[in-house]
């Protein structure tokens, strides 16, 4: 009896795996006709991978590690934005706190959420090195990967950050205009316009950052799990 009902369980376990990858996974990535069956899993023998495909893993993992340090730049740039205390000294112009302080939040989940890229990256990188290594199965990793949430994550970071995009253009206005009183001698804005300015930089570098230099993370996912697959078919 207890093997029967040991049975059915596993059954039942395979049946939900397979109903998950058809209706979820295949859709999301687009790889229905790679996709191996869900009864590949509950194979005990360890798969590694085959002849040839070594190239292509050692590339993927230096690749996640670049991106991975991309992510840790994000957030630590992130975290070192202005906040309010820090524009408070501004003189002429309540505007920028203002601006500042409805955008923090936005700064700060961008930070959390690169930083949380940045670790989850870092794993996926050991674990594509670890079946470099034979030290895992080749669908525990392919498992890893469909289970993940790296393109929700990325797509967040990206959404958030877009937030933030008017921010440099509102900085430079602000620039133009102490530019424009310090012209008039009225009062010294020198500090001012050099705040500013450094802030506009930041600014700029934190969405060349995400919009440039991580735009290849959901591609790099997308092929690892491409090629995960395409060593599952060629060992069945």
């Amino acid at each position: 009896a207890t093997k029967q009902e040991y049975q059915k369980h596993l059954n039942e376990l395979r049946t939900m795996y397979e109903s998950f990858q058809q209706n979820i996974l295949a859709p999301f990535f687009g790889l229905n006709d790679l996709l191996i069956q869900g009864d590949q899993l509950f194979k005990f023998k360890r798969e590694s991978i085959p002849s040839g495909f070594e190239v292509a893993f050692q590339q993927i993992a230096t690749d996640l590690g670049k991106q991975k340090a991309v992510f840790e730049e994000i957030s630590s740039l992130a975290k070192s934005m202005p906040n309010e205390s820090d524009v408070q000294n501004i003189k002429g112009d309540t505007n920028i706190a203002v601006f500042l302080i409805n955008k923090q939040q936005h700064i700060s989940q961008v930070g959390f959420v690169a930083q949380s890229l940045a670790v989850n990256t870092d794993k996926l990188q050991v674990q594509v090195n670890k079946l470099l290594e034979n030290q895992i199965d080749l669908y525990d990793l392919i498992t890893i990967v469909q289970s993940g949430e790296f393109g929700e994550e990325y797509t967040s970071l990206k959404n958030i950050s877009s937030e933030l995009e008017p921010f440099p253009s509102f900085l430079s206005d602000k620039i133009t205009e102490f530019e424009v009183k310090q012209e008039e001698g009225a009062v010294n804005y020198s500090n001012e316009i050099e705040q500013l300015t450094t802030y506009k930089s930041n600014f700029e570098k934190l969405a060349h950052l995400i919009s440039s230099d991580t735009s290849q993370f959901q591609h790099l996912i997308y092929l690892l799990l491409q090629n995960l697959v395409a060593c599952a078919k060629r060992e069945q």
